[in-house]
């Protein structure tokens, strides 16, 4: 047996995110763990040849949040 926790929304500073969990009952471990998100901004492409210690200085400049 198990149970199913949902967060949705899960607001954030823009567009929102759901989060399932699924929690085994007698053990407490999870079994299964999910996210989506409902904004893309594309930064994702921007960040995905470069060095990933570059990211905060890329994004902070794209985006002051």
């Amino acid at each position: 047996m198990a149970t199913t926790i949902i967060v949705d929304p899960l607001t954030r500073i823009e567009g929102h995110s759901r989060w399932t969990v699924t929690v085994h009952d007698t053990t407490g471990a999870i079994e299964e763990a999910n996210s989506q998100g409902t904004l893309f901004r594309g930064f994702e492409n921007i960040l995905k040849t470069r060095d990933p210690r570059d990211a905060s200085q890329i994004t902070s400049r794209i985006c002051g949040v």
